[in-house]
């Protein structure tokens, strides 16, 4: 790859063949989520769909957008929590602590009903910050692991988990919100809905809830790009 991508970029006649190098390397490390930016263009891997697919994903991915950052909740039949977490664009920690809040609110007003189990909604999150979406689940995750960041020889380098209501890079401290977890949420069963506009962070958000006990896993393949 190394040899081919040096052709490409002595090649290049402009800034825009230059970036479309970059997007080689890209193609060749099949990563669909990556992006590039420059002079107001985005440069990625972006796969292609037929014409029937593209008809069925753009009403989905249309309304993603048009909720993202808009948490929704009710109280369903049989003591079922709904909790619907959409996309969350936050660039600066006063957003991130806002929105960890309120979807952390979101889930613990459950906490004086008679609450038997929750739906959470992931199939309209078409990504963006993972912190606040994490953290505000923090009742329901309880104190674990999420994942691990490896080098290029595979090995562990950094540790990602929840602690005490909030989320961790490593040593980092990506929130901090104050909050008392519920600690009986994170035991009782929960129901992630999925499908293909779960993309990016949503589908990180559905991976946290892999490993945890009680969990099932409900709706269609998520996103690829």
């Amino acid at each position: 790859m190394d040899v081919e991508f040096q052709k490409k970029i002595n090649k290049a006649s402009n800034m825009h063949n230059t970036m479309k190098c970059f997007v080689y390397v890209l193609e060749e490390l099949n990563d669909v989520d990556s992006q590039l930016y420059l002079n107001n263009k985005y440069y990625g891997n972006y796969p292609e769909f037929d014409d029937i697919t593209l008809a069925r994903l753009k009403p989905l991915h249309e309304r993603g957008l048009t909720e993202t950052n808009i948490i929704y909740t009710t109280q369903l039949p049989y003591g079922i929590a709904y909790v619907r977490v959409p996309g969350m664009n936050a660039y600066d920690a006063i957003t991130i602590y806002s929105l960890a809040m309120a979807l952390n609110d979101s889930v613990s007003k459950f906490s004086n009903e008679n609450v038997k189990g929750f739906i959470l909604d992931l199939r309209l999150n078409g990504g963006g910050n993972i912190y606040p979406m994490l953290a505000g689940l923090n009742s329901l995750l309880g104190n674990t692991t999420i994942a691990y960041e490896t080098d290029a020889d595979d090995k562990q380098v950094r540790k990602w988990t929840m602690k005490d209501g909030n989320f961790y890079l490593g040593d980092y401290k990506a929130t901090d919100i104050p909050v008392k977890p519920i600690k009986k949420f994170n035991k009782i069963p929960v129901v992630v809905l999925i499908g293909p506009n779960t993309k990016s962070s949503g589908s990180i958000t559905a991976i946290a809830f892999k490993n945890r006990p009680n969990t099932y896993f409900i709706g269609e393949p998520t996103a690829n790009g």
